[in-house]
């Protein structure tokens, strides 16, 4: 007689009941699965514990769709079309069919089966509750005896006779008897799979299970983990052996299949091997959260937050609760740098996209390390920096640790942009309010820019002072004249006027025409007037360290007080009253926009500069006017000198003026115009850790033509101007 089908019950649609959890202890819900054959119905029990009573568990991790949703057609498919439900403290309660066939084929046909299973043991529509179960998901994976991995089931043919063969292969798999050997009575009788053929390896390669993110702490956390496909199990250091696997964590292209190469099979085996070498990580100081976000960024969610709040358990300078010592030094008032290397990071899903983005750059910025004292101080070394005179070079080089945060703030808040799908700006930020100490780097840090609290003190480079301001953008495109007098203009520029230089302006300038066609109106309002006076840049001094007293000073939010040279640029430059600007900056961010931009008709025009310097910049720019870039990303900035020139006429002359008609003194202060775009596109794969040529620009380098030496400087950037600049950019 054939075997019959699990039961799969219509779910009633009333809300279930959840038996609250123990106040003031950690607890979970343990899902417990009643002992059946496969085709019974699924009966459970839910039952809330704390951990002080040593809960024994297997977690369950797995994909809440379909995991091969695009590998057979519908006479294969695996899952029932049908709303499955299980029985769930005497009431029907409905799961995702996945889950519903990881159940039948996990549950033991004589002993119960306790799994902590997150869509179950988790009221999902209680925020407060999700909250704080996500704050502690890292203690759950490691406290589980194992996790179980659900791969899917197998395939078996025409779907009517799917869940038969099922059955057939659970009669005689090793899956029914994980429950047994839990409770330490039939180890003996638990044998792990051999190795599967290729085209088992290349389906489960293909899932959609290595796509999701929840499933990197899951997988990188526990101690113990299996891998269930169908009902067959394999352990992970079995997975980690096997052939494909190993191709592709070590590719030799006259060895490895194409097919794992392309598709969802080699996009599979690429997530396969990221998880490997992350599990492999799991203690080190590798784990941080910045880059555990880049490195997942892609990672599939139903919730973008899931690309930060997912990745919570595995950083290793998170934690998810406030400590002792964190609440003596905010109520302390001290304005000393806060305590370097970890710090705590609350999980809020009803926050908005903009505050988690900027939860994630104040953290990386005032917290967490982006590098460890040893790379810091190695690629220092590396960069010959000068140590002053009767100074330890060991305690100089530590003390420059400090600047890394500097160095990589703008490409973190780019990255954390991209894994939130460039939505941050999609949601209203909450008003702002005034800074605490605990977010303070100094006092000078801690002070407001003109806008939300926090002060982002960036390091960017100064890559290249412009000298031929071109066309509209509108104009290059559809005008041949245009076009041909803004090339023909190259060679009237100092640096430019030799043939060698002239064909590296085309290369670039080629490469850099292919991306603007593809531009759209998007692309373009990026590169807008940003009227913010509290955001100044300034040089660093030769030394390479910030000079206080060469930031200029002037506010509007303040009442306009400051130095009177910047007032006055400021002024000039936008043609207003100071009064008039601080009320509409006030107005713009007390409902968390930046204010629109000036002439916001006019589009933006191409730009020359020295160093190669060639993109976008807002119609306002100017002959003088200099681009600032930062470290290993393509974000840009227009900036005005402050300093007076030794010639005023200068910065009236015309467009077309040659370099060497700009007073060659080197300006040390700088306001902000705008937001510019850049030709030299990032084209490569970012990695964690720095590019030294690149960052030999922070320290002063010369530019690659020779011309001026335009080094480092720092810019303090209000969290609005920050987002703004770093959407959508390159990393």
């Amino acid at each position: 007689m054939a075997a019959a089908p699990p039961q799969i019950p219509n779910p009633d649609p009333g809300v279930f009941e959840y038996p609250p959890l123990p106040e003031g202890v950690d607890a979970i819900r343990v899902l417990t699965v009643e002992p059946g054959d496969f085709a019974d119905h699924v009966v459970c029990r839910l039952v809330p514990v704390a951990f002080s009573a040593k809960p024994r568990y297997t977690a369950l991790s797995y994909t809440w769709q379909d995991p091969y949703p695009y590998w057979e057609n519908e006479s294969e498919r695996t899952s029932p079309t049908s709303p499955p439900a299980i029985t769930l403290n005497g009431r029907p309660f409905a799961v995702q069919p996945n889950l519903f066939l990881a159940l039948v084929h996990l549950r033991s046909p004589t002993h119960a089966l306790a799994l902590w299973v997150d869509a179950v043991c988790i009221n999902q529509a209680d925020p407060e509750e999700r909250d704080c179960q996500v704050a502690i998901m890292s203690f759950i994976y490691t406290r589980a005896l194992l996790v179980a991995v659900w791969l899917g089931p197998k395939v078996h043919g025409a779907q009517t006779d799917q869940l038969r063969r099922m059955h057939t292969d659970w009669k005689t798999g090793e899956a029914r008897l994980l429950a047994a050997s839990i409770h330490d009575t039939d180890k003996q009788l638990l044998h792990y799979s051999a190795e599967p053929d290729a085209a088992t390896a290349d389906r489960i390669a293909a899932s959609a299970y290595w796509t999701r993110l929840w499933i990197v702490q899951e997988l990188c956390l526990p101690q113990q983990l299996v891998f269930v496909y169908g009902a067959v199990l394999w352990r992970y250091e079995d997975l980690a052996r096997w052939d494909v696997v190993r191709e592709a964590r070590n590719p030799d292209p006259s060895v490895t299949s194409a097919k794992t190469q392309q598709g969802s099979v080699g996009a599979g085996l690429a997530a396969i091997v990221r998880l490997i070498d992350t599990r492999d990580a799991r203690h080190s100081d590798r784990l941080r959260l910045e880059r555990l976000v880049e490195r997942f960024a892609r990672s599939r969610c139903s919730e973008l937050r899931d690309r930060v709040y997912g990745l919570l358990g595995l950083a290793t300078d998170v934690y998810t609760f406030p400590r002792e010592r964190d609440e003596k030094e905010s109520d302390g008032g001290s304005q000393l740098s806060p305590r370097r290397g970890s710090g705590y990071f609350p999980v809020r899903y009803a926050c908005a996209l903009y505050d988690l983005w900027a939860d994630v750059v104040r953290f990386a910025y005032f917290r967490a390390r982006a590098i460890d004292a040893a790379e810091w101080c190695t690629l220092l070394f590396l960069l010959e920096m000068p140590v002053p005179r009767d100074t330890n070079k060991t305690r100089f080089y530590k003390q420059q640790w400090i600047d890394e945060r500097r160095v990589s703030v703008v490409r973190t808040a780019g990255v954390v942009q991209a894994a939130l799908d460039q939505r941050v700006a999609d949601e209203e930020p909450t008003p702002p309010s005034s800074p605490s100490s605990s977010d303070s780097d100094s006092e000078s840090e801690s002070q407001s820019a003109g806008s939300t609290g926090s002060v982002i003190r960036a390091y960017g480079y100064l890559a290249g002072r412009i000298v031929q301001v071109g066309p509209a953008y509108g104009a290059w495109v559809g005008s041949f004249r245009a076009h041909q007098d803004w090339v023909g203009a190259w060679e009237d520029h100092a640096g430019y006027d030799t043939p060698p230089q002239l064909e590296r302006l085309h290369r670039i300038h080629d490469r850099y025409a292919a991306r603007l066609m593809a531009y759209g109106t998007a692309d373009l309002a990026r590169v807008a007037v940003m009227r913010r006076s509290g955001v100044v840049a300034w040089k660093l001094d030769r030394a390479h360290q910030v000079d206080p007293d060469g930031k200029p000073r002037f506010d509007v939010d303040s009442g306009g007080e400051g130095d009177d040279g910047y007032r006055a640029v400021f002024d000039k430059t936008w043609g207003t009253e100071t009064q008039d600007v601080k009320a509409t900056v006030g107005n713009a961010l007390g409902k968390g926009r930046l204010p629109p931009a000036q002439d916001d008709d006019d589009e933006p025009r191409l730009f020359l500069g020295t160093g190669c310097a060639m993109g976008l910049v807002p119609a306002l720019a100017q002959v003088g006017d200099c681009i600032v870039r930062f470290w290993n990303c393509d974000a840009a900035i227009l900036v005005r000198p402050v300093a007076a020139p030794k010639d005023d006429a200068d910065a009236s002359k015309p467009a077309t003026a040659k370099a060497q008609d700009v007073s060659p003194a080197p300006p040390t202060t700088f306001m902000l115009l705008g937001r510019a775009d850049v030709a030299e596109v990032v084209d490569r794969t970012a990695t964690p850790g720095f590019d030294p040529h690149a960052e030999k620009m922070l320290w002063g380098g010369t530019p690659d033509n020779g011309t001026e030496d335009l080094g480092a400087v720092c810019v303090d950037l209000d969290l609005l101007t920050l987002q703004k600049i770093t959407a959508h950019i390159n990393t």
